[in-house]
């Protein structure tokens, strides 16, 4: 990986290249990118966790909220879910669904977008045994062969990984931050931003920026969303992923944004470390995502800490009684995932959930939560 970096270096414009550029590279290079290859990435073997690695609940609270859903718009039961993974969620949600719901809905059809050729494999094993399950390579080709989307879209730590510039505020002026090699090193160099697409981001969401502030700049997010929009007919959009609201941007301890890698589930706050040997990620600018989407005809019906949104989705009438004596049971396991995604932290308030709609006139939150509060806290 290194030398395919330091080769794209030396053929860039002055000898660098953006963090953007950096990021496909080692997060998406065909043969050599992080996501790219066969290397476990998830779970215990892997670099880092998603909820659907604590346990099977998290998918089975999304298959009771999207019930509500169809039941409510009376759609035929689409679902497309964009950067699946290992299609653990997949599985764990078809076989909830399969259980419980296939009396309703027999004709479901379960749409998976994922990048990784390796991951693709995983997924299309691991789901042989439902029907209707549709895995495609990009977006763009699950648009060629739906031409609208009805129904729910649905993500879990997606927007977090898509590429980003980065910039900072130097002596009064907008830099954009470059990598180049030094010494036989990656190593940083800023010079004044050029691009207006990024400093009309930084205008419209983070003016102004502070001395020494840095702060990463998604405009890959924003074009995945006026894909995603474009594609939408009368859909729910359902976005889980870690992200801070523009208070939380002006924080000291953000001064020098999100950005930041996962190696062997160790945050690594040098990303020029282990290049295509880690994943790098960054906090989601939520206030941008919904004004952006907003724009796109996407209206945002509410956002919510996970915890709070699973507790309104009804996982408390998920606890059980349990006199087993091993910490080990089936039962056991699924209460301490219970107990971990509400207590506030870890999983539970780190996550944010955010539900937009796109169509569905008349389609409120309300339609699809635990209708019972007194299984809130």
């Amino acid at each position: 990986m290194f030398n395919l970096l330091r080769e794209q270096i030396r053929r860039a414009n002055h000898c660098r290249i953006t963090y953007e550029e950096y990021m496909n590279t080692v997060l998406y290079h065909e043969q050599k990118g992080y996501y790219m290859k066969r290397e476990r990435k998830l779970g215990k073997q892997g670099d880092f966790y998603t909820s659907v690695h604590v346990h099977d609940i998290f998918a089975r609270m999304f298959v009771k909220i999207f019930v509500r859903f169809f039941e409510k718009t009376k759609l035929k039961p689409v679902i497309c879910e964009m950067g699946g993974g290992d299609g653990k969620f997949a599985k764990a949600f078809l076989t909830y669904w399969n259980d419980n719901y296939a009396h309703k809905f027999s004709e479901l059809t379960y749409i998976l977008i994922e990048v990784s050729p390796h991951h693709r494999q995983i997924q299309f094993e691991m789901l042989q045994g439902f029907e209707n399950v549709l895995i495609y390579s990009s977006l763009d080709e699950a648009k060629r062969e739906h031409q609208r989307l009805n129904g729910v879209f649905f993500s879990n730590e997606l927007f977090d990984a898509l590429p980003v510039h980065v910039v900072e505020q130097r002596e009064g002026e907008l830099n954009e931050v470059f990598i180049t090699i030094n010494d036989d090193e990656l190593t940083e160099i800023m010079e004044p931003c050029q691009r207006l697409e990024i400093t009309n981001w930084v205008g419209n969401y983070f003016a102004p920026l502070k001395e020494g502030q840095r702060i990463e700049v998604p405009l890959a997010m924003e074009e995945v969303i006026h894909s995603c929009s474009e594609w939408f007919d009368n859909v729910c959009m359902f976005t889980v992923d870690y992200g801070y609201w523009k208070e939380s941007w002006q924080e000291s301890a953000r001064k020098n944004g999100s950005l930041r890698g996962y190696y062997k589930h160790e945050l690594i706050e040098d990303v020029l470390k282990y290049p295509g040997e880690m994943d790098i990620t960054t906090h989601v600018q939520l206030d941008p995502f919904i004004l952006i989407a907003q724009d796109m005809h996407l209206e945002l019906l509410s956002s919510f800490d996970q915890n709070d949104f699973l507790l309104k989705a009804g996982i408390l009438k998920e606890l059980q009684e349990n006199y087993d004596p091993n910490p080990f049971s089936e039962t056991a396991k699924k209460n301490r995932a219970i107990r971990s995604f509400i207590m506030g932290e870890g999983f539970g308030s780190a996550f944010q959930v955010l539900v937009q709609k796109k169509g569905l006139i008349g389609l409120e939150m309300d339609d699809m939560l635990e209708k019972d509060s007194k299984y809130y806290l």
